[in-house]
């Protein structure tokens, strides 16, 4: 069979059609490491303090470079021409002038708050595939221009990252899933993003910056309450340490802590859901590239945007639809494994549905599960039964000679081929 292909209707996976036939996985958190994306003032201060820092202060002692209002016409990070409605906004770091999408992160200098832009965010994070922005002056004929050069990240561009999700995003006909921008930009995601990117790109990809940034102060402020106004504090306090134990930053307390001040301040804003096992895996991928109220943030629009609320609310009809669709396609798709399946009894319902509501995050090596949300930030739930289909295909041959017995145990704990085979057919989709 070969692998399921983009179809030229509404979604880039066909998944009915069918030829006949870390921080990576052992990265640590650091202690000391910036704490970046800080929308809420943790000392009381507005956006006032942040203006009221000069330009020379920005570079915290080192040289100046200022860049005055009238040198920029376009975000140099995402190429949006600035205009009456797209404002601009001086990175307090570098002295850059960035769109608003473009710089929605706070750093503390001089002990007060700034307004930095997600180029600096990317080398405050300390990772290797860290980019640097380089700033030169050229003077010719007596004007002064500001040339930006980024480093490239992996397989992409900082710049080229930005102006292509910003497009996408602001694109009139988004509606049409197969716009240029989208396919370049699907095609870049299944190439993966580099470790350092993640967590500038990912709240970007799934829109929680201005989400997180309207309600600057509410995680704060719900953290004051707790744990005493939390109902489910017994279920967190036990699914916490159950959450990638073997990850470094899981195993200390602080790791723990932050994780479970998510899980109970989603309670709190999301009380028709409450507290389900499997959030846990979710804010805790999340937690491993951002800080926890970026993370927070993040999960409300996984409800919102995804409508993942749908498999964790009473009746879950969001995940009884996927279901269907894959309870639907599976004869059509993969028809002798199909058989097989009904023939021995095997409930790979059970699987599939765990596999969906973790977004692959259970018993998946991180840096695959990484891999996966990438692309799923871009593509939505229908890339997570694409990846479903892809490791019922790559594993047909051996399935079909197992027992329940012996399916029951694949399924349990999947085996690295399963995993290495997922990789190949991810790479192949570039």
């Amino acid at each position: 069979m070969t692998s399921p292909q983009r179809s030229p209707n509404s979604s880039f996976f066909n998944l009915t059609s069918r030829s006949s036939g870390e921080k990576n996985n052992n990265g640590n958190h650091s202690n000391n490491a910036p704490l970046i994306h800080r929308v809420n003032d943790r000392h009381g201060e507005g956006m006032n303090s942040v203006k009221s820092l000069s330009p020379e202060q920005v570079r915290e002692g080192e040289s100046n470079n200022w860049m005055e209002d009238g040198d920029a016409t376009h975000c140099p990070l995402c190429n949006v021409a600035f205009t009456l409605f797209k404002r601009k906004h001086h990175c307090r770091r570098c002295g850059g002038i960035f769109c608003n999408k473009c710089s929605t992160s706070r750093h503390f200098i001089h002990m007060q708050p700034a307004r930095i832009c997600d180029s600096c965010v990317v080398q405050l994070n300390g990772k290797e595939e860290n980019g640097s922005v380089e700033v030169s002056r050229e003077y010719g004929g007596g004007d002064m221009s500001l040339n930006w050069s980024f480093e490239k990240l992996g397989e992409g561009n900082i710049r080229t990252w930005f102006e292509m999700i910003h497009k996408n995003h602001s694109d009139a006909n988004f509606s049409d899933i197969h716009s240029e921008t989208a396919l370049m930009l699907n095609k870049r995601l299944f190439n993966g993003i580099s470790n350092g990117l993640r967590p500038v790109l990912w709240p970007q990809l799934a829109e929680s910056s201005e989400l997180q940034k309207k309600n600057a102060g509410v995680y704060e402020e719900i953290l004051k309450m707790m744990p005493a106004k939390c109902k489910y504090m017994d279920q967190i306090n036990a699914d916490v340490p159950r959450t990638f134990p073997s990850h470094d930053f899981f195993r200390n307390q602080d790791g723990q802590r932050q994780l479970r001040n998510i899980l109970m301040a989603f309670t709190t804003l999301k009380g028709d859901i409450g507290y389900c096992q499997g959030l846990n895996y979710l804010a805790g991928v999340m937690l491993i590239h951002m800080d926890e109220e970026s993370a927070l943030w993040m999960l409300m629009q996984l409800m919102k945007k995804y409508d993942f609320e749908g498999f964790y609310i009473e009746g879950t009809p969001s995940l009884d639809i996927y279901m269907k669709k894959f309870e639907d396609t599976l004869p059509s798709l993969l028809p002798d494994l199909f058989e097989h399946f009904e023939k021995t009894m095997f409930p790979i319902q059970i699987f599939v549905s765990q596999w969906l509501k973790t977004i692959f995050a259970y018993n998946f090596p991180l840096d695959l599960v990484f891999r996966i949300w990438d692309v799923f930030l871009a593509e939505k739930i229908d890339f997570l039964l694409w990846v479903v289909f892809m490791i019922l295909d790559n594993n047909q041959a051996a399935l079909l000679r197992m027992s329940e017995t012996d399916m029951m145990s694949f399924f349990n704990k999947l085996p690295d081929y399963a995993f290495d085979s997922l990789r190949m057919s991810l790479r192949k989709q570039t």
